[in-house]
């Protein structure tokens, strides 16, 4: 009956029964992407029919309200109804190997920082703003953090500042003056 109530409903027959004694990791790994997928479907159909519509009467209301004064919304009302609908993260099953594979994925462009930012339940320009916040903090205290690849190469090495070119150039025979670089 679970297996039949799952299909049902498009989940696993493990995750409505919490039975894992006959899965392993590899097609537990399977079973819940598909579900993700599933539950993607149902949270942007959810968002679609019902969180835009709730926000933009409750928009209307509040302005005719009084309660929010929006410059032109009488006759501009699409301006402020753009929302950013943010589902529940996707927690990692393995880490490491995601977090990889997600590196893998937006440089070789299948996919977006803001994309992966978004499966896992963030704002990209929040993100940034608060990660120039850390780096401009960690500067001010003469931190290298370990996760800024301008200051730090992948396999952990501290990158080389570059040197500035000299104000005067050098003329021919002349020898270079050389700056001890710390």
């Amino acid at each position: 009956m679970l297996r039949a109530v799952a299909a049902g409903i498009g989940c696993s027959y493990t995750q409505v029964s919490s039975d894992f004694s006959q899965s392993n990791y590899s097609s537990s790994r399977l079973e819940l992407l598909e579900t993700r997928t599933h539950y993607k479907t149902l949270q942007q159909y959810l968002i679609e029919s019902l969180c835009e519509e709730v926000y933009e009467k409750w928009l209307e209301m509040a302005v005719m309200a009084g309660v929010l004064d929006l410059p032109a919304f009488d006759s501009n009302p699409e301006r402020y109804e753009e929302a950013k609908w943010i589902a529940p993260a996707a927690q990692f099953v393995d880490p490491q190997k995601e977090a990889a594979a997600y590196k893998e994925l937006i440089r070789s462009g299948i996919m977006t920082l803001s994309q992966v930012i978004a499966l896992h339940g963030g704002d990209f320009e929040d993100q940034m703003r608060q990660r120039q916040h850390e780096l401009a903090v960690a500067d001010e205290f003469g931190i290298i953090l370990d996760t800024d690849p301008s200051a730090v190469s992948n396999n952990g090495v501290t990158q080389p500042t570059p040197v500035p070119p000299t104000e005067h150039p050098v003329q021919h025979g002349e020898e270079p003056e050389l700056e001890d670089i710390d």
